[in-house]
């Protein structure tokens, strides 16, 4: 699906008559961050239930895009927002109901729709005077694995959507750090997997997601959010993309993992060696080295 980021003229009007100030909402998991960027616009008058069934809110102030950046996957349901930055919109979809959309989430993994975020929306009894976005947790961890929640106050209006967000485990590798992601077991085998994160430099052109898809796999690199509504969405550079193979390794596995395991890890030779386990697979990752950004 394709948002057209088409504003309510109120909304339009409140950009350029009311004083907007930056305002970022950080969530720390497993020693990695999420983190949502934003203008916070005063609510004035208006409320949300002058938003359109169908129509886009760019949840902020001016036309700089609001952004969810994340160092480790959110999982959404059955799909995957990977690590990297997305400019994100809410878009109405009922009376009750909005997504918050995150573009170009789909083409961080090869293909098909932007991942919707589902919520209700609903009032409550604290109105907040400025647009605040929250990110939480919501819950106990399962299996190194933390439920959280984001929130989206505008007035007496309120937004809540769940979503998953992955631990993992880190480790060095030459030139810099491997994070292979504790995904759960039933996801692994549900099309294309951010099952890792592989960073050699201090910089996003320096950071590539490990995509299990199948009997393949590649080394992506991470997506990055455009700056305004009007830019459109960069899908990774094909040049830039790293494929690599698969073949399962023979172990004895005495106990099946409910999440996916790191067994060894490697990078020499320009080579980046991965194995890893999951319910009672063993699988062996080879991909040549990527290439550094200038």
């Amino acid at each position: 699906m394709t948002v057209v980021h088409c504003l309510p003229f109120w909304f339009v009007m409140l950009s350029i008559t009311l004083p907007a100030q930056k305002e970022e909402a950080t969530f720390e998991w497993a020693k990695r961050t999420a983190k949502i960027g934003y203008e916070s616009l005063p609510v004035g008058q208006h409320s949300l239930d002058e938003l359109k069934v169908g129509a886009p809110w760019r949840l902020g102030a001016s036309h700089d895009a609001s952004t969810l950046q994340s160092a480790m996957p959110i999982l959404v349901g059955d799909r995957w927002i990977a690590p990297g930055a997305y400019r994100i919109t809410l878009l109405r979809q009922d009376a009750t109901k909005c997504v918050v959309v995150a573009d170009g989430s789909h083409s961080a993994l090869g293909g098909g729709e932007a991942v919707q975020i589902p919520g209700a929306l609903g009032k409550t009894n604290k109105p907040a005077k400025r647009l605040a976005i929250e990110l939480g947790k919501k819950g106990a961890a399962v299996a190194g694995n933390q439920p959280a929640q984001m929130v989206i106050r505008f007035g007496a209006d309120e937004w809540r959507g769940d979503v998953l967000v992955l631990g993992n485990k880190t480790v060095s590798v030459t030139g810099g750090k491997l994070a292979v992601f504790t995904v759960p077991t039933t996801n692994l085998e549900r099309g294309a997997v951010p099952i890792a994160s592989l960073v050699l430099g201090k910089g996003v052109a320096d950071a590539w997601n490990v995509v299990l898809d199948g009997d393949k796999v590649r080394l992506v690199p991470w997506m990055q959010a455009p700056k305004t509504l009007e830019a459109p969405v960069m899908a990774p550079d094909s040049a830039g993309i790293v494929e690599g193979t698969v073949a399962p390794v023979e172990a004895t596995v005495t106990t099946e993992a409910e999440v996916l395991e790191l067994r060894e890890a490697a990078l020499a030779k320009g080579e980046l060696r991965l194995v890893v386990a999951f319910g009672a697979k063993v699988l062996e990752c080879m991909l040549p080295e990527p290439k550094r950004g200038k």
